[in-house]
């Protein structure tokens, strides 16, 4: 735990799980390896193992459950902002989803870092990881790995939802889209999160910057089951909240009406990189061999 102006600060984490078993307890070690002091969580009523993760003795003095009201008109990361700021009064709070992993200079504690910024929000970079196809996509049992899903995606593409939710394939692939950023922000100076926490609004005279050698890596492509669990449970989502645009969660719609016709398989595979493509892509700059996650954790 920091201080500032002598007081206490925590760094906390907010994020929220809907059967994450295979990614859920490596981020939770991520965030302990980077000194974070406190971890909010809200489960979505997991079936896979996640909440006997989430509540095991190795996790309870990290994990701070948040309540789960279900997924009608859900606005979970203000839930989880407004519960923090009856324990913590001073301090940072990352928004991320359990697959993304932060990075910080040096892989250093977190709270070093924030020490050097002024600004009362921190806009951080995502960039997208992926694999190779052969490595990554077995016939056996496909276990995640941070070895084989070690390709960053820096060259990224712009989509437009009302042509690309139709397309039956993506080129690139959907993996190669565009991210926007997530927000780290301090706690007693934080209005509302915004939609996918990419903004936040702020007390009036403060504001969002950078912050240099802080970005997130995120692993939204892991095993196939894991894919096809995902796009089921985007289909719960979407039928508990009728009211949204199409435009939101546009390429899961798009996975949704893949699977109904049988292309699902092709599409998780489409987000792998051929093996023969990666020197080329490397060498293009499209492609970054990034292993600051798995030497991390190894």
């Amino acid at each position: 735990m920091k201080t500032w102006g002598g007081q206490k600060a925590m760094i906390a984490a907010a994020t929220t799980t809907w059967n994450s078993s295979d990614i859920i307890g490596h981020a939770l070690s991520h965030f302990e390896q980077l000194g974070f002091d406190r971890v909010y969580v809200m489960d979505f009523a997991s079936e896979d193992g996640t909440p006997e993760i989430l509540t095991s003795a190795r996790w309870r003095q990290l994990v701070h459950l948040v309540p789960f009201p279900g997924l009608g008109n859900l606005d979970s990361s203000n839930i989880i902002l407004a519960i923090a700021r009856q324990h913590e009064k001073l301090g940072w709070m990352l928004f991320c989803d359990p697959d993304e992993f932060l990075v910080t200079p040096g892989m250093a504690p977190v709270g070093d870092c924030l020490c050097a910024t002024p600004a009362a929000a921190i806009a951080i970079p995502r960039f997208n990881m992926t694999g190779r196809r052969t490595l990554s996509a077995g016939t056996g049992p496909e276990l995640f790995s941070f070895a084989n899903f070690n390709l960053r995606i820096d060259r990224t593409a712009k989509r437009v939802a009302v042509r690309d939710i139709a397309a039956d394939l993506l080129d690139p692939p959907w993996i190669y889209s565009a991210m926007p950023g997530k927000i780290f922000t301090r706690i007693e100076c934080a209005g509302e999160i915004g939609p996918g926490d990419h903004t936040v609004t702020l007390l009036p005279g403060t504001e969002t910057a950078p912050l240099e050698g802080f970005h997130l890596l995120h692993f939204p492509i892991r095993t196939y089951g894991e894919f096809e669990s995902r796009t089921a449970m985007a289909a719960r989502d979407f039928a508990a909240n009728p009211g949204l645009s199409q435009n939101y969660g546009w390429h899961a719609r798009r996975w949704l009406r893949l699977r109904d016709q049988g292309m699902l398989r092709t599409e998780y595979l489409q987000q792998l990189v051929p093996d023969g493509e990666v020197e080329r892509l490397t060498a293009d700059g499209i492609l970054v061999i990034d292993n600051a996650i798995r030497n991390l954790h190894n």
